[in-house]
């Protein structure tokens, strides 16, 4: 998991050394002030087949000039060539004030930047050009609980030394929830890496690419939901094959989507970290601009807000033809909503003796199926009863989900299910569990020492949803180093009495 700040060589006062290999979210350009809501852009002719070596901005292009004269270029105060300085972006909210990620104010050892080592570009769409203003940094205000490790509440505010001319961009707040959902075009602009690895530069002007926001379910089916990665100060965005994204070196900056009822761009995003640059299968992941509207509005009263329309309408696409059309993903059968039936939907092939294709539906990013009959297995297990056994993980960085739409039985509101576990890793790496309509219900740390070698049942108590129709998910979650198995037979309900516990 990587930050997406990336100075190729950050010297600050003694030597600012930020890792460009400790970045990933290389957010890319866009807009034109002056002409149409969305600038012209050069569509990839093929976004699903395209590799994530691609050479271009990860599927972006040059902002015209004129476009985004709010976005910032945060560089080395000590560097004078701005285009070897830069390391991160940001965007201009207030004729004083600068919106970037907290992860962008510490050196890569952890340690927080001074004010003094900050200078801030504006009204500079080419790095090695002296057009626009550089400011110095007066101060740094960080969120009090941003988390380094997680990338959590990544925000912070730079006060400018003196103000900037440009024009600045309102903020998402909450009381705009259309300009969040799944499938609205966004565009996110930086002067990152062009193309991923160590080795790579960052471009010298500044780049635009449209991205589609998408769901908290659908950003957990890549990142997991047993992980926590994912808060609810987080926002995905990007397609599932890859190809265009943000990176290093575009940290902080902004990812917007267009106000059509207030015709304006609107900040709802800020770059902040994600697994590589462009990779097939996960997102870019931003901080969640109107969970932090709050806090920003309280050290910077006054912002702009958006002006009140007598009725609001839930679409965020300025043109309807420019709306990015998300490529082809990895194999799933679907992914269930949830929604209300009068009917009672029983639990369907809980013994897995149908295959896989009754009852449940299945997702996996690697694996080649979640349902395995015993004579594929090897000798890996045996199914507790019958000839099927649903065996999730197994792989590398992998997201395996089975799910069902189901009743909870009011007289039997105990799900139970039996589980083994295999696994090389360390703890606190991969894990197996149980979600409920999102919510974790039971999570097993698989790793090494704590195998379960033979057949052992759990219980979860879903009383409190008895009666209602539930999303039931069986998951297991890896991460890149060593592989993990969960593996589940026979699950069902009973009747009101000991619930399990998950592993520690």
């Amino acid at each position: 998991m990587l930050p997406r700040f990336c100075p190729s060589h950050l010297v600050v006062a003694v030597i600012l050394a930020l890792v460009v290999a400790v970045v990933t979210l290389l957010p890319p350009p866009m807009p034109l002030v002056s002409a149409a809501p969305w600038p012209q852009m050069t569509q990839p002719s093929d976004v699903g087949g395209a590799s994530v070596q691609s050479p271009n901005i990860v599927g972006g292009e040059e902002a015209q000039p004129g476009a985004w004269l709010w976005v910032a270029a945060l560089v080395a105060a000590n560097i004078a060539d701005a285009r070897d300085g830069h390391f991160c972006g940001g965007a201009l909210i207030h004729r004083e004030w600068v919106l970037t990620a907290a992860h962008c104010t510490y050196r890569s050892n952890g340690r927080p930047l001074a004010p003094a080592n900050i200078d801030v570009i504006l009204g500079r769409r080419q790095l090695s050009t002296n057009e626009g203003s550089r400011i110095a940094v007066a101060q740094i205000v960080r969120h009090p609980n941003y988390l380094p490790l997680t990338y959590d509440y990544d925000i912070a505010l730079l006060q400018l030394s003196r103000p900037s001319s440009q024009p600045v961009i309102r903020l998402l707040r909450g009381n705009q929830p259309w300009l969040e959902l799944s499938d609205v075009p966004a565009i996110v602009t930086g002067w990152g890496l062009t193309v991923p690895g160590i080795n790579s530069s960052g471009s010298d002007v500044l780049r635009q690419v449209v991205v589609p926001l998408v769901s908290y379910q659908t950003c957990t089916l890549s990142y997991g939901i047993l992980t926590d990665l994912i808060s609810p100060r987080m926002l995905c965005a990007g397609y599932r094959a890859g190809a265009r994204d943000s990176c290093n070196g575009d940290s902080g900056g902004p990812l917007m989507v267009y106000d059509s009822a207030n015709s304006e761009w609107v900040q709802t995003g800020v770059v902040s970290w994600g697994y590589g640059c462009a990779e097939p299968y996960y997102y870019g992941v931003y901080g969640r601009v109107s969970e932090f509207a709050g806090w920003i509005d309280a050290q910077l009263p006054g912002l702009p807000q958006p002006a009140p329309t007598p009725t609001q309408t839930p679409t965020a696409t300025p043109t309807a033809t420019l709306a990015p059309t998300a490529p082809p993903g990895p194999t799933r059968e679907g992914y269930l909503p949830l929604v209300a039936y009068e009917t009672f939907l029983p639990l369907f092939n809980g013994d897995f003796e149908q295959g896989g294709a009754s009852g449940w539906q299945s997702y996996t990013l690697r694996a080649p199926k979640l349902i395995w009959p015993q004579n594929e297995l090897g000798f890996a297990v045996t199914p507790r009863s019958g000839r099927y056994v649903a065996w999730l993980g197994g792989v590398n960085e992998e997201v395996s989900v089975i799910e069902q739409l189901v009743t909870v039985p009011p007289d039997e509101p105990v799900l139970s299910f039996w589980y083994q576990t295999r696994s090389s890793d360390q703890c606190g790496r991969d894990y197996g569990g149980v979600v409920v309509n999102d919510h974790v219900m039971r999570r097993f740390n698989l790793c090494r020492g704590t195998d379960v070698l033979s057949w052992r049942m759990d219980t979860v108590d879903l009383s409190a949803y008895a009666g209602e129709n539930i999303v039931l998910q069986l998951r297991a979650e890896t991460n890149i180093t060593e592989i993990s198995s969960f593996y589940v037979d026979d699950v069902g309900w009973q009747g009101l009495g000991a619930a399990g516990e998950a592993e520690p």
